[in-house]
């Protein structure tokens, strides 16, 4: 974007004189930014008048060059925080404090299907039997209750067969 010419010094002035406006519209910044820009440099306008304020371009431009040489340390700031932070999180991983809800997920959804299959297809039948020679329904709830313990004990033993 071209930017705009200041106003022409004064004669007696040695600088040239710029409203926020003007000073926005030449550093290409919005008028609120430029304004917060100057008053966190500290500048102060050169003339003030009822809806006119002048500030020296001079003052403008060390209070941008400040504030840009802020927003770059910050900016530089947050991405080394960000990089030392993914590094702690490759670090706590490689460690094993650390895991994926991705790879728990899978892993979880794993577990729940051999469980599945262990006891709504496998036990039934391996059960059957046994269930079909007991005479009462607490001999069938005894059995199918030792079986299902069996089950678990594996599970909570040796979860690992389950992935």
């Amino acid at each position: 974007m071209k930017k705009a010419k200041p106003i022409q010094a004064a004669a007696g002035q040695d600088e040239e004189l710029c409203s926020i406006s003007r000073l926005a519209e030449y550093f290409d910044l919005d008028r609120a930014t430029m304004r917060r820009r100057l008053d966190d440099a500290g500048k102060q306008p050169v003339s003030a008048r009822a809806k006119e304020k002048l500030y020296r371009l001079s003052d403008a431009e060390e209070a941008v060059a400040a504030a840009d040489s802020s927003d770059l340390e910050a900016a530089r700031l947050r991405k080394l925080n960000a990089e030392i932070r993914l590094k702690e999180l490759e670090f706590e991983r490689e460690r094993g404090e650390l895991v994926y809800v991705k790879d728990v997920r899978d892993d979880l959804q794993q577990i729940f299907h051999r469980l599945f299959q262990r006891t709504a297809v496998q036990l039934p039948r391996e059960i059957a039997s046994a269930l079909f020679k007991a005479e009462t329904s607490g001999e069938m709830a005894e059995i199918l209750q030792r079986s299902l313990e069996k089950v678990f004990n594996d599970l909570r033993n040796d979860h690992q067969s389950y992935l």
